[in-house]
């Protein structure tokens, strides 16, 4: 039986931290290509700088907008029925829906 977890020689073990100084403008710019790439700050810099891949996936950012999109429907609809406002369930259905269809289009 293989095992879940392997041992990582102690030369291969990510323990050396490095500091960089950089502006605030370049944080964000760091950040936000990181963010793009779906990879943490982290690993988007120890790629960037070994010179490895850093694609950007779009589907990964068309996906996160539209459950972002969703989200922010969910919070207007919850917002509409809390406040008593008369509404139609059949008017927010095909929305959610189109937006559920969307990410199932991307992701295959």
């Amino acid at each position: 039986m293989k095992k879940l977890f392997q041992t990582i020689n102690e030369s291969d073990r990510k323990s050396v931290v490095i500091h960089v100084r950089v502006t605030a403008k370049e944080a964000e710019s760091i950040t936000l290509s990181a963010s793009a790439r779906d990879l943490t700050l982290c690993e988007f810099i120890r790629r960037t700088s070994l010179g490895r891949k850093t694609d950007i996936r779009y589907e990964s950012h068309i996906i996160r907008e539209l459950r972002e999109i969703a989200k922010i429907i969910k919070l207007l609809h919850d917002a509409v029925g809390k406040n008593e406002i008369t509404y139609f369930e059949s008017e927010w259905t095909p929305v959610i829906d189109e937006i559920i269809s969307a990410m199932r289009r991307i992701e295959k």
